[in-house]
């Protein structure tokens, strides 16, 4: 996934980044916690709505190892 931030979004992350939520240092602590991060705050209704129908949706082939299937998740 490709994705740049600029200007006002970069700083929002960067800030999420460094902030804290309970007693965990950084909020984004994970590749995913940023997806999620980046998705929540800047995703239509429409796009979820569309990577929400992909995700139930998928289907493991036969000849696909459990990562890999994850990994494409």
């Amino acid at each position: 996934m490709v994705f740049r931030l600029a200007g006002n979004r970069e700083m929002a992350f960067s800030g999420a980044l460094n902030s804290t939520i309970a007693r965990k240092r950084y909020a984004i602590r994970t590749y995913g916690d940023a997806v999620n991060w980046i998705l929540s705050n800047y995703a239509t209704h429409a796009t979820m709505a569309n990577a929400y129908q992909d995700i139930i949706t998928m289907k493991q082939q036969d000849s696909q190892a459990p990562t890999a299937f994850g990994r494409r998740v």
